[in-house]
């Protein structure tokens, strides 16, 4: 009789082990899974953030005459260059990829800020499908090459934003 409990003992370890094993499996599946579904919101978040940066730029480009680029991203807060109070963005937003305001700046003429970019290391999971003001970012190797700028002479909404809808059934 002994030595069948302890046979008993032995395959009720084994099928626990191999319980064991199995949830191990799945738990880090599931952990790669979140990891990534989490890293696609935050690229969602920086592609909305960048955005409002080329489009705030933008903005204040245009507001007025001569046109010039923001010396600093404070300055899309509160424009600096009139006497009331005009704001082109209602925050300075927080890189989704660091999780701090880090953004780098790219200069452009008279030392102004024509765009921004997340210093964030890894490459991007999202590789194509891009609106067409984003259409560079395709195929990028860093987060560094989604370059959110405006250059002078480009147009500041794409097709899939209201304004641009709105604007083109005008025409």
């Amino acid at each position: 009789m002994r030595t069948g409990k302890r046979r008993q003992f032995g395959f009720t370890y084994l099928g626990l082990l191999i319980l064991l094993v199995l949830m191990g499996v799945v738990l880090a599946q599931a952990g790669t899974l979140w990891s990534q579904t989490r890293q696609r919101e935050r690229e969602t978040d920086l592609l909305f953030y960048g955005d409002q940066f080329r489009q705030a730029i933008a903005a204040y480009y245009q507001a007025q005459a001569p046109n010039a680029y923001p010396k600093t991203l404070n300055d899309l807060l509160e424009d600096p260059r009139v006497p009331f109070e005009r704001r082109f963005l209602r925050q300075i937003f927080v890189d989704p990829m660091t999780g701090k305001r880090d953004w780098v700046l790219i200069k452009g003429p008279g030392n102004g800020i024509m765009g921004v970019y997340s210093p964030a290391p890894g490459r991007p999971i999202k590789q194509g499908h891009f609106r067409p003001a984003d259409a560079a970012f395709a195929d990028a190797k860093s987060y560094a090459a989604w370059r959110f700028e405006f250059a002078a002479g480009t147009p500041t909404t794409s097709p899939s934003t209201p304004a641009a809808k709105t604007a083109n059934k005008r025409s």
